[in-house]
């Protein structure tokens, strides 16, 4: 039997304890104490990550590993959640949104930074594609720019497609449930996980023109059968007049 040269053994064994270290784990529970591990909500440029709460653990594509360009503050809305504060208080509600058409976060930014009402950066938090894929859109620590004078404690999740007639992938809405689910924080006390139509209907009860179809007929009942499922179906019957408006 032939012996591999020792330089192949030294290697092979200086590749295995070369493997890549696992990806940076933020738990519900560091987010509602505060700690450290939540700084990454704030980053910018940030590489790949893991969120958990309770038994569901996903990875998010980071900004820097998608390529994002720069956000582009100046004059638009970009304005960050106190970081000396735990993140999860914070938060009130999970919105969901179609995107209209298929967009990859590159082209989804693109779109946003540079439409008629430009934004500073991509408006929802989360993008997830047809595979089930989740990307970075605005950091978890930015106020989100995706729902009229209602995104302060709102994070943005858009599902890329138009679900108006056809449904989402049962890769999309699987992970969309185990997203929402690793973001309710132990101590989360959210009104609900919300589509982007029904938060348009209360927020302008009397102002047709500001409704919206979004996020489609066919994934709107999709995600008030998952907020039920998950005891999460919204519970605002009027928004709050003390409400901080973004």
């Amino acid at each position: 039997m032939s012996r591999l040269p020792l330089s192949l053994l030294l290697f092979g064994l200086f590749t295995l304890s070369a493997a890549t270290p696992p990806l940076p784990l933020i738990t519900g529970l560091q987010a509602c104490q505060g700690l450290p591990e939540q700084q990454r909500f704030w980053a910018e440029n940030g590489a790949n990550y893991r969120l958990q709460s309770g038994p569901e653990t996903i990875t998010v594509i980071g900004r820097q590993t998608w390529g994002a360009r720069p956000p582009l503050p100046a004059g638009r809305s970009w304005q960050a959640y106190p970081q000396d504060a735990a993140f999860c208080p914070q938060i009130q509600r999970v919105t969901v949104h179609h995107t209209h058409s298929e967009y990859t976060a590159r082209s989804l930014q693109q779109r946003h930074q540079t439409q008629a009402d430009p934004k500073a950066d991509i408006g929802y938090h989360f993008l997830i594609d047809s595979e089930g894929q989740i990307y970075e859109g605005r950091p978890l620590g930015i106020i989100g720019s995706h729902s009229e004078k209602d995104n302060r404690g709102n994070i943005g999740i858009a599902l890329s497609g138009d679900f108006q007639e056809q449904p989402p992938t049962r890769a999309q809405t699987e992970t969309l449930r185990k997203l929402v689910m690793a973001l309710r924080c132990p101590c989360s006390d959210w009104d609900g996980v919300w589509t982007h139509r029904s938060r348009k209907q209360l927020q302008f009860p009397d102002a047709p023109e500001h409704h919206t179809l979004c996020p489609g007929d066919v994934l709107a009942a999709e995600v008030e059968t998952l907020a039920k499922n998950l005891d999460l179906t919204p519970k605002s019957k009027e928004i709050s007049k003390n409400a901080p408006k973004s």
